[in-house]
């Protein structure tokens, strides 16, 4: 079967009897010659642009590694920033370090792998200031007050 690409070359493809497969051949050197030949063509006629392949590339370097998760530390302490920004939300930086520290470092893979610990800090202090129990009365309320000397007088039923 004939068939022309986008280069308006032709190629062949091999087609097999049987149902279920199917080959296609077409020489990857041929498919290299063929982009060298535009990159020449585009630099004579002075048309510098980029295929979209091209400039995907260019915007994306390969030099610029994207960062990879990494487990926590055993041994990881909070930077003076970050306990700072503990301090700064009413939380106490040593106490929920070391609640931090013992949590990631025994959660399992994939969960225990995060790119930015720092930020994984900063939402564990903030979820932890918004779980701080309300500090226990010390005294009771007035209406309290007034209820138990309601009930002062009462006397208690037995074997009820």
């Amino acid at each position: 079967m004939q068939f022309s690409d986008a280069y308006g070359s032709e190629a062949t493809e091999a087609v097999e009897n049987s149902d279920q497969s199917r080959t296609s051949t077409v020489p990857v050197a041929d498919f290299e010659n063929r982009r060298e030949e535009g990159r020449k063509v585009r630099k004579e006629e002075g048309n510098t642009s980029l295929t979209s392949f091209e400039s995907e590339r260019a915007q994306n370097p390969k030099s610029e590694k994207s960062k990879r998760a990494c487990r926590l530390p055993a041994d990881w302490q909070p930077s003076p920033e970050m306990a700072e920004f503990a301090r700064s939300n009413g939380v106490d930086p040593e106490r929920t370090a070391a609640v931090f520290r013992d949590y990631w470092v025994g959660v399992p893979d994939p969960k225990g792998r995060k790119v930015d610990w720092s930020a994984t800090w900063r939402n564990w202090v903030r979820r932890e200031d918004g779980m701080q129990p309300n500090p226990q009365r010390t005294a009771p309320s007035e209406r309290r007050i007034a209820v138990n000397a309601a009930w002062a007088g009462v006397p208690d039923i037995e074997g009820v």
